[in-house]
């Protein structure tokens, strides 16, 4: 598709997960496919990743003033000028883009109208020590 449609010639090469990793911790490698999830509902957790010499920084992107923002984030106690400095370092990486989002992963359950306490969540990490069936509904 990227040939067709951008003109771009690529060429697939397919490789153990560890190897691929290796490579791609080595630097080498134009183009390669990985997903995070953010460990904790911040933007601090998605944005980290992209920190200078960060062991999850596989794009190896150094960008100074980014990396000040999120020190300043760290140091700043405040929830709303923390998010204002967070969305200036997320500006900077995305006028910078050391990377292209492809693929957005949503995540779907089928949940019987019995099932109690299984309240949607934001990361997809839940919890099951709540959920239940209702005594009373079929199962």
């Amino acid at each position: 598709m990227w040939r067709s449609t951008l003109n771009i010639p690529v060429t697939l090469e397919n490789m153990e997960w560890r190897v691929y990793l290796s490579t791609l911790d080595g630097g080498q490698f134009q183009v390669g496919l990985l997903a995070w999830y953010g460990d904790y509902l911040d933007a601090y957790s998605f944005l980290s990743v992209f920190r200078s010499g960060g062991g999850r920084n596989r794009a190896q992107w150094s960008h100074p003033p980014f990396d000040a923002l999120l020190e300043e984030s760290l140091r700043t106690p405040d929830p709303a000028a923390r998010a204002e400095i967070l969305a200036a370092a997320e500006d900077l990486l995305l006028q910078q883009a050391p990377i292209g989002p492809l693929v957005w992963r949503s995540r779907n359950a089928l949940v019987h109208p019995s099932v109690r306490g299984w309240p949607p969540k934001l990361l997809d990490i839940r919890s099951y020590a709540h959920v239940y069936l209702a005594p009373n509904d079929p199962p």
